[in-house]
């Protein structure tokens, strides 16, 4: 089934080729070409799939394709070839006006990949001046981890009758592992083509990646003087590509080893991003180290003791280093003094664990950089530095973990991050070098300014502190370092705009209409006049943060009647009173400040009541009567 897109432009694939010292290698996906320590693997794809807008197929309900009069978008017509879409398509049909397709288009294009994915091949049929038309492809990176575009080739053999154009992948896009691209060839025939020439043109594109790995060895001390002496190597292997490494193995060249003694054994202590041994990810670092005791052949000879350390992998590329020490001279001095041990400093940074060696005097023998797992944030400490003291203390672990709550900040403050360094309250013989990195998302949208600070918990106070900023890392948009000497809860801080007072709000509640009552000829009432008269209020609250003045509407059946006005200071209320007077009799809306309520103006007369006061006038008329009557019966 054919796939409708927009027309749109094209895809362009390439992909910078990694060109490195010692243990750099170029990876694609067949083949292989071995040269010393370079190594090439190449192949191009794969394709998923390719489709052209105009392939002369019936099209597909919905889509109506605008440059074919035979597409009707009803799931009946054609793409632009066929006896729907020209009488005769061997025949050319009238050109429209300037350079535009024949009224009944006659040609089409077809794309389709070739069985292992590797190259598409387009196939513009019966072509004719100015026609045109778009190739839509998909491109998958099948493997488990992300590769790059190399190159992207375009075989046109008829460059001067075929405009072949590609874009919206740029050169060195990175695919992520199982994810698709899609991209488009964009296909004009020029006016140098002839018609109802069928022209054929091949794409292919090559994916790559970089496969690299690089080793620093160093040994500790590296001039002896006394058999006995241990000597430390420490190895840092590092994965310089950006394809995982596996199997990644050190060992010592027994070979090109000039030691009499038995031979140093690398062992694994640590990497940077927190892989097991065997393992890298792009741009982590591992640490190994060994041992070897100096003999008395060694001194008596006189001569260096040289080793040569090699890392190798899976992936096939491999790197080495070595390590000379020096026989004869003074030892040591200055504050490094002492003999290394197996002893070991470790920095802690979010389970990324970097360990270096001490001399038995419990100085660093290497500089140790403590990285937390992004690589954004680190802490440094140099050689010769002693170890964390604690109340005369000597500790070995340094941990940094970041915090979830925050001690109290100052007014208008807020702690981008913030980390605890411990032990608490360790202190350093010479600085250290905390470095926080933070992108530019990170920061509140209304900061003012930022710094670095520590918190002080005897004051209950944060202090700030003299920082140096940098621009990107690689892994952070900014960094903020500065030297410290003492271990708390270091942060950076983010200045911020007071918060505007929201501005003055006002809300209307407890509407009551109290509405007149007019008894005639009380006590005997007769009759009841209500409502010809109201007493309207209601109470009016400003529940904004700022002061304001209100109009207060008083609205009767949806009329302004009267009006007053309030100022309110912030959560100020007041009442507010309105009366009306000489109403007509009827129902009314009364409506103040989008509350409402209702009520009736009427009259109510007592009927029976004078109906009652009527029958007793009848009967004592009645009775008079008849009294009268009955007298004047007497006396005649």
């Amino acid at each position: 089934m054919k796939r409708n897109f927009t027309r749109a432009g094209v895809v362009c694939l390439a992909v910078v080729v990694a060109v490195g010292s010692l243990g750099i290698a170029y990876g694609y996906w067949s083949g292989a070409l071995r040269s010393g320590d370079m190594m090439a693997r190449a192949s191009s794809g794969p394709f998923t799939w390719a489709v052209s807008n105009d392939d002369g197929a019936e099209d597909d309900e919905g889509g109506y394709n605008p440059i074919d009069p035979g597409d009707d978008g009803g799931g009946t017509g054609y793409d632009g070839w066929g006896t729907q879409s020209s009488d005769d398509p061997s025949e050319p049909q009238a050109m429209g006006v300037g350079c535009a397709r024949y009224d009944k288009d006659v040609a089409r294009t077809i794309a389709g990949t070739e069985p292992e994915g590797h190259e598409i091949t387009v196939m513009v049929e019966n072509a004719y001046p100015c026609y045109y038309s778009t190739v839509f492809f998909g491109l998958e990176n099948t493997e488990s981890f992300p590769i790059q575009v190399e190159s992207i080739v375009i075989d046109n053999p008829y460059s001067e009758a075929l405009y072949v154009t590609t874009s919206g992948i740029y050169v060195g896009q990175e695919i992520p592992a199982g994810e698709e691209v899609v991209g488009a060839v964009y296909v004009h025939v020029e006016d140098a083509a002839e018609q109802n020439t069928t022209y054929t043109f091949t794409i292919s594109i090559n994916l790559g990646q970089t496969v690299a790995i690089s080793i620093v060895k160093e040994a500790f001390p590296s001039t002896v003087s006394a058999a006995g002496t241990e000597v430390t190597y420490n190895y840092t292997v590092t994965n310089d590509g950006d394809a995982p490494l596996t199997g990644v193995t050190v060992t010592e060249d027994k070979d090109d080893f000039t030691g009499t003694g038995v031979l140093p054994v690398p062992e694994f202590v640590s990497s940077t991003q927190g892989s097991a041994e065997g393992d890298l990810k792009p741009g982590e670092s591992a640490t190994y180290i060994a041992s070897y005791n100096v003999t008395g052949d060694d001194i008596a000879a006189g001569t260096p003791i040289v080793n040569v350390a090699t890392v190798t992998c899976e992936e096939g590329v491999t790197a080495e280093d070595d390590a000379t020490v020096t026989i004869g001279g003074g030892g040591f001095s200055g504050a490094a003094a002492g003999c290394p041990l197996t002893k070991y400093l470790t920095v802690d940074w979010e389970g990324n664990n970097t360990t270096k060696p001490l001399y038995s005097n419990d100085r660093l023998a290497v500089d140790l950089p403590g990285p937390s797992p992004d690589g954004k944030h680190s802490l440094l400490l140099e050689k010769e530095t002693l170890a964390p003291t604690v109340d005369g203390k000597l500790h070995y672990l340094i941990v940094v973990r970041e915090l979830e709550e925050t001690p109290p900040l100052p007014e208008n403050t807020v702690a981008v991050m913030a980390f605890n360094v411990t032990p608490a309250g360790a202190v350093f013989d010479r600085e250290i070098f905390l470095t926080l990195g933070l992108d530019e998302l990170q920061l509140p949208a209304n900061a003012l300014n930022i710094t670095m600070a520590y918190y002080d918990d005897a004051s209950g106070t944060w202090e700030k502190l003299e920082y140096e900023a940098g621009g990107p890392s690689g892994v952070a948009e900014l960094t903020l370092s500065t030297a410290i000497n003492h271990f708390s809860v270091f942060g950076v801080l983010a200045e911020i705009a007071p918060t505007p007072l929201p501005p003055a709000h006002f809300v209307a509640s407890g509407l009551s209409i109290a509405p007149s009552v007019e008894r005639i000829w009380e006590p005997v009432t007769f009759v009841t006049r209500t409502g010809e008269s109201a007493t309207v209020t209601a109470n009016i609250a400003n529940d904004g943060g700022q002061a304001g003045i209100y109009t207060v509407e008083l609205k009767l059946n949806g009329e302004i009647v009267d009006s007053k006005v309030v100022m309110l200071g912030a959560g100020q209320s007041q009442q507010v009173k309105f009366t009306l007077s000489e109403m007509d009799y009827g129902q009314y809306q009364v409506e103040v400040a989008g509350v409402s309520d209702t009520f009736t103006v009427s009259r109510t007369i007592n009927w029976w009541l004078i109906i009652g006061i009527i029958v007793a006038i009848g009967l004592i008329t009645w009775g008079v009567v008849w009294i009268r009557k009955r007298k004047a019966h007497r006396e005649a």
